[in-house]
């Protein structure tokens, strides 16, 4: 029984991740000072045609910043630095290197919770009118309403695997 339970939130997650659930973030625009963000940290994406890993090596070594994580062919880069300076200096400082596409504060990003109800409420305005598949199943839904008061997903991992095809009816000659 819990494995089939298992593969219900599985299931039912990976159909809110496909069907579009926005997350809300706490950075809406990132130029606002109040957003919330980790102290210490910052994403960098580099040109890796401009700027050599010596160069950035040098660079990071210079404004003592440390690599935590590289991700995308080395182009994007987590850093870290001492939380005692402002992430603008090191931001501005980081911003006038060579090969710096873009740098950014390390948002923190929530799932929005009603906290009247403590569910997860999807704050999609589209998702009422459009997004049937999660209604009930009177209407062919899944009945996701009924789910998410018992889990949305926490603990839970979920591997979304898409061909890229998309399935387009061209027997109605309408282009």
């Amino acid at each position: 029984m819990r494995f089939i339970r298992t593969w219900i939130v599985i299931i039912l997650t990976a159909a809110l991740v496909i069907s579009g659930m926005s997350i809300e973030t706490s950075a809406k625009d990132k130029d606002d000072s109040n957003a919330a963000f980790a102290e210490g940290r910052i994403i960098v994406m580099y040109d890796s045609s401009a700027v050599s890993e010596t160069e950035k090596e040098k660079d990071k070594k210079e404004l003592k910043l440390k690599t935590e994580k590289i991700l995308k062919d080395k182009r994007i880069e987590l850093l870290t630095f001492d939380k005692s300076r402002k992430v603008e200096d090191v931001i501005n400082k980081l911003r006038e290197k060579k090969g710096v596409i873009s740098v950014e504060k390390d948002y923190i990003m929530e799932a929005y919770v009603d906290s009247q109800e403590g569910l997860f409420v999807p704050n999609d305005p589209f998702f009422d009118p459009y997004q049937w598949n999660m209604k009930g199943s009177d209407n062919g839904g899944i009945n996701a309403w009924n789910v998410w008061p018992a889990s949305i997903g926490q603990g839970i991992t979920v591997a979304v695997i898409d061909t890229g095809v998309a399935y387009e009816d061209y027997t109605q000659k309408n282009w």
